[in-house]
């Protein structure tokens, strides 16, 4: 079981998970999948077709990064929140990736509840990917915090 800090501010983001764990099984659902493609088929008709004399749209596969880049930013925010909320101990970087592994695998388990989504094993491994990226950036960054500090001791 994960014991959380309990600070103050911890206490927020304590509420701010489970929010966050539900925005990203919902977006495995159905009806995330369809406002998704239409909200981004909509701001390509508007913003970008016109300007596309290459169809670069086509090419470049945009609609397939545009989803993965979600998966990418939901699994991020996702390590750096359970980064701030785990207390400081040995193996946390392992803790953060484990958990976001693992939500990743659920989150394509419930894909495979709806007939209109395709849950896949390379969705998988981008989302350890990019919770492995969120741990990471969690790691360095505290740790220059912590260098910062004790240099303005000394």
């Amino acid at each position: 079981m994960l014991i959380f800090r309990r600070d103050r501010k911890a206490t927020v983001w304590t509420g701010v998970l489970p929010v966050w764990v539900g925005l990203i099984l919902f977006s495995s659902t159905s009806l995330a999948g369809q406002v998704s493609d239409a909200a981004f088929t909509r701001f390509v008709a508007t913003h970008i077709r016109r300007h596309d004399v290459f169809d670069l749209y086509h090419r470049w596969h945009v609609y397939f990064l545009a989803e993965k880049a979600v998966h990418i930013t939901l699994f991020i925010v996702l390590a750096l929140l359970l980064w701030r909320l785990l207390p400081d101990i040995p193996g946390k970087v392992v803790v953060v990736f484990l958990c976001g592994a693992s939500l990743g695998c659920c989150s394509e388990l419930v894909q495979s509840l709806f007939p209109d989504r395709d849950p896949a094993v390379r969705d998988v491994l981008i989302n350890a990917v990019a919770t492995a990226i969120g741990a990471a950036a969690a790691f360095f960054y505290t740790r220059r915090q912590r260098r910062l500090a004790i240099r303005m001791l000394t």
